[in-house]
This record gives C-alpha cells, sequence and structure tokens, in this order.
C-alpha cells in the first residue's frame, strides 16, 4: 500500500493527469519515499498505522515529487525548485526555492 497516489504526485509536479508517460517513474517514486518514511519511524520504534495520516501522505507525496524532478535534473541546473537542501524537500517544491537559498 503506497502513501500517496500517482495523481497526487503529478498534482505538485503540474503534471497532466491524463499524461500517463511518467507514471511507472513516479510509482518508484513513491515507493522510495515511502521506504524513507518507514525507515525514519523504524528508528523510533513506530510505524505508520493501517489508516495513512495526512501528514504521511504529504510527506510521501512531495517527497516522491522531489525524487522525480532531482532525477531528471541531477546536477540541480534546472530552473527553479528541482534542487533542494538535503532533508527540506517538502520546503524545496515551493516556487523560488533553490539551492542557493541555503548555506
Amino acid at each position: 500500500m503506497s502513501y500517496c497516489e500517482v495523481t497526487e504526485v503529478k498534482e505538485v509536479l503540474q503534471i497532466d493527469p491524463a499524461n500517463e508517460a511518467f507514471d511507472t517513474e513516479i510509482e518508484g517514486c513513491i515507493a522510495s519515499a515511502d521506504a524513507l518514511i518507514d525507515s525514519l519511524l523504524k528508528q523510533k520504534g513506530s510505524a505508520v498505522p493501517q489508516t495513512v495520516p495526512q501528514n504521511i501522505a504529504d510527506s510521501s507525496k512531495y517527497f516522491a515529487a522531489w525524487l522525480f524532478r532531482r532525477r531528471r535534473d541531477p546536477a540541480g541546473q534546472g530552473d527553479g525548485p528541482s534542487d533542494t537542501h538535503p532533508g527540506m524537500f517538502p520546503v524545496g517544491l515551493q516556487a523560488g526555492v533553490s539551492r542557493q537559498h541555503f548555506p
């Protein structure tokens, strides 16, 4: 069970929901995001409950979107929020935030 849906990640990425060209790649990004969430919670002796809380769903959605953009612009050379400070991935997805805004 994924903590978010492909369509939710597409919304963050501003990809038309009807465009299925990136679905497989986005699904992989969601799997990676969910694995990160699980590992962080496991370190604290916790796990995601059967009903996924909104903050977990949002974390998965935004981290998956960050991973998708990062894979497509690994050097951070693109315009906008594709390259963010480690550990601050949701913030980096907001307009105008890039590496230059962080030390």
